[in-house]
């Protein structure tokens, strides 16, 4: 069972994502039981909720799912760098660049349900094929430290705290 990182393996910025997932249970069975709960909330979403955002100049429900999406991809990038000993510095993105240069008002919800099952799927398979070493290794993203598995509850953590926004703000 892969348990929750210390302090030590990630930044304090993102302890924020890292509280919000759960510390009794598995971090591949956190992931895959977010996948299933995702997909079932982007299918329920009305081409007028994907469209809607929650205050002016905020980002519409596309734009946070794609934000999403891709956040994931990013993060599951670094986990492989990782994993395989990779001591190259990779840098930091800036969310609102992705957000602001990609057009997404022609994706609808059978796009995204592909998008985030395809690369839910391939983060949980990569996770899996990791062997303990792996999961501990360290490398540096954003000018810090992060493990593997930091990485791991990262994706998990992100998901949820936008997921608390659909709810909360969005009143998805």
């Amino acid at each position: 069972m892969i348990r929750i990182p210390n302090a030590e393996e990630y930044a304090p910025y993102y302890e924020t994502y890292i509280s919000k997932v759960p510390k009794d249970k598995d971090i591949l069975h956190i992931l895959l039981e977010q996948k299933n709960d995702f997909l079932g909330f982007i299918k329920n979403l009305s081409p007028e909720q994907l469209d809607s955002a929650y205050e002016s100049g905020k980002w519409t429900v596309r734009q946070a799912l794609m934000h999403i999406i891709e956040t994931e991809r990013i993060f599951a990038y670094r986990a492989l760098a990782f994993s395989r000993n990779d001591k190259t510095a990779i840098p930091g993105f800036d969310q609102n660049q992705y957000v602001d240069n990609n057009t997404v008002s022609h994706l609808d919800t059978e796009h995204f349900w592909q998008d985030f099952s395809i690369t839910r799927s391939a983060s949980i398979i990569m996770f899996k094929g990791f062997v303990d070493e792996q999961w501990l290794r360290v490398g540096t993203a954003s000018e810090n430290p992060a493990s593997v598995r930091a990485l791991a509850y990262m994706i998990a953590g992100h998901l949820n705290h936008h997921a608390e926004i659909f709810s909360e703000r969005y009143g998805l």
